[in-house]
């Protein structure tokens, strides 16, 4: 009997997601490339943390942290897999950071914001502000 494929687990998983309503455009394309590796790296074994890593961390860069983007996409299937197969590792969360990078707010000096408010409307908007000039004249009175 053929061992069943890395490659066959992700599709059954994508097809199931997809059945419950997901679309996961980024995600199936990362666990595509996951099976590809682990068929190549551990054929016929079940999923474990440390694959899920290997792959995870085998790209060079680790902008805007893709290294734990693709880690959380293994995490998924791995949740999936453990329902099926005792032997999967189900990877501890956050083990290689959070997907998601908050960006460092930009604190604006009072004349920045009046400079803000002032701004000639040449700039197409995309929604008219009511509270615009509010917000001007309570700015200038706390001047």
């Amino acid at each position: 009997m053929k061992p069943i494929t890395m490659r066959f687990r992700v599709r059954a998983y994508l097809a199931h997601r997809c059945k419950l309503g997901f679309v996961l455009s980024r995600q199936a394309y990362h666990l595509r490339k996951f099976a590809s590796f682990a068929d190549k790296t551990a054929p016929g074994q079940p999923l474990t943390t440390a694959l899920a890593l290997q792959w995870a961390t085998s790209v060079g860069h680790n902008r805007c942290g893709y290294h734990a983007m693709r880690y959380q996409s293994v995490r998924g299937l791995a949740r999936y897999l453990a329902a099926l197969d005792p032997q999967t590792e189900v990877p501890p969360a956050r083990m290689l950071g959070s997907t998601s990078i908050r960006l460092q707010p930009h604190i604006y000096t009072p004349e920045q914001e009046c400079m803000k408010l002032l701004e000639h409307p040449s700039k197409p908007r995309r929604k008219r502000d009511p509270m615009r000039f509010s917000r001007l004249l309570s700015f200038l009175e706390a001047q």
